[in-house]
């Protein structure tokens, strides 16, 4: 009999839960007499995924021999499937269940390009699990990724295809279903167009986690390409060197200068902006004519209209060293001339004849000295629109190349503006 001065000194007691993978691993390794395929059902039935892989490696490594005889009664259970033409369980396993409640959630929850994404995650990792004992049911979860996938990935094509407008939420998922070199066009031109819905730079915020959210959802370093859907059951993703990744698409954005943190002219010697007050014999009416001007090639290059004044933001961007307007219109602004000076050759011609007629007129002042640096850096220093190059176009000799299109430009503001120039 323990005295009260024994039972003082003892330490108290508590309770131990045993977990599914030590009561397992025990049973097993510790037994003889073994029932292996319904012990097997009872494991698969219960036990999660992550669980099991565990207690299989553990039993792998410790006894070969009863590791053998689960993957035997592994295949007595298995059926073979003719229509699928591989093998499954004839009953429910903790495993597909997992898979099958977040498949249900993530359908519920996400949209289609997101879903999609989830999808090829899913696809991508019970293709890496290894155990033959398991095999029917990766089966089982392989399928329903296939057959998902081929539910949506056609959804998707119609959601990114047939939409007049798509958020930038949305740019990113023309790389699954576009070819690369067509994706990044397809890319620049929903974010360009995003862009002229958008009135402060909160989108910034919105495109990197957007990007961050996609790639993690996707959980690989590059956006497959899905190549095509056939009609057996598959499907064929193309390779990383033909898809588009992460540091791609910053890179893209970084190029076009979508995201570009440094305003136009924001670091220029503020005394070698034009001066509104003397470079000007009338702002309003230059300004004007350089609006319908910009708007006329934009429409014609973009067959869209913007909701903003090209003309009047450029104008303001080159004459006050604070502007009232935006960051993101500044940048967009700068993107847009940059591209129509670069690739269209006629709003180039008409551009400089403009300011050569204006400075024949005296109608301004000073530009002659100030605005070929100026343009040259407000553009970046486009390869074409160099210093020299900017400031041959002022001049009344041989090597101005505007010269003898004065009527063009003339004819253009008078039926554009009404007004005799």
């Amino acid at each position: 009999m323990k005295t009260n001065n024994q039972k003082v000194n003892e330490q108290p007691k508590c309770i131990v839960l045993n977990n599914y993978i030590i009561q397992t691993v025990d049973f097993i390794l510790k037994e003889d007499n073994i029932d292996y395929k319904n012990t097997l059902i009872t494991i698969l039935k219960v036990i999660k995924y992550e669980e099991f892989d565990e207690i299989i490696t553990t039993i792998k490594y410790s006894d070969k021999t009863k590791y053998k005889e689960l993957i035997k009664a592994s295949e007595n259970l298995s059926i073979y499937n003719d229509t699928l033409k591989n093998y499954r369980y004839g009953f429910k396993t903790r495993i597909e269940d997992d898979f099958l409640k977040l498949h249900n959630d993530s359908k519920d929850s996400l949209s289609t390009g997101d879903l999609v994404a989830f999808l090829l995650n899913q696809h991508s990792y019970y293709k890496k699990i290894n155990s033959e004992i398991i095999v029917p049911a990766i089966n089982l979860i392989l399928d329903e990724i296939i057959i998902s996938l081929k539910q949506n990935i056609p959804l998707l094509k119609q959601e990114i295809n047939h939409q007049s407008y798509l958020p930038i939420s949305k740019a990113i998922y023309v790389f699954l279903i576009s070819p690369k070199k067509e994706a990044i066009n397809k890319f620049k031109n929903i974010i360009r167009k995003d862009l002229d819905y958008k009135n402060n730079s909160d989108f910034q915020y919105e495109y990197f986690v957007t990007v961050d959210r996609f790639f993690n959802r996707l959980d690989l370093d590059y956006i497959p390409y899905i190549e095509n859907i056939p009609e057996k059951h598959d499907f064929k993703l193309g390779k990383k060197s033909n898809s588009i990744t992460k540091p791609d698409i910053s890179a893209i954005i970084d190029k076009d200068d979508f995201f570009n943190i440094n305003i136009p002219l924001i670091n220029y010697d503020t005394t070698k902006l034009i001066n509104p007050n003397t470079d000007f014999d009338n702002m309003v009416d230059f300004t004007k004519i350089l609006s319908a001007l910009f708007e006329y090639f934009y429409s014609k290059n973009y067959n869209q209209k913007l909701k903003f004044d090209l003309g009047k933001v450029f104008i303001e961007n080159i004459t006050q060293p604070y502007s009232k307007y935006p960051d993101d219109i500044l940048i967009r602004t700068r993107e847009i001339l940059k591209k129509m000076f670069a690739n269209d050759s006629e709003f180039k011609k008409l551009f400089f004849t403009f300011l050569y007629v204006e400075k024949e007129a005296d109608r301004i002042n000073g530009w002659v000295n100030k605005f070929p640096k100026l343009l040259n850096h407000y553009l970046g220093g486009l390869e074409n629109l160099k210093e020299g190059t900017i400031k041959r176009y002022f001049f009344n000799t041989e090597k101005n190349p505007v010269i003898g299109f004065q009527k063009e430009i003339n004819d253009f503001i008078e039926k554009e503006l009404n007004i005799t120039h």
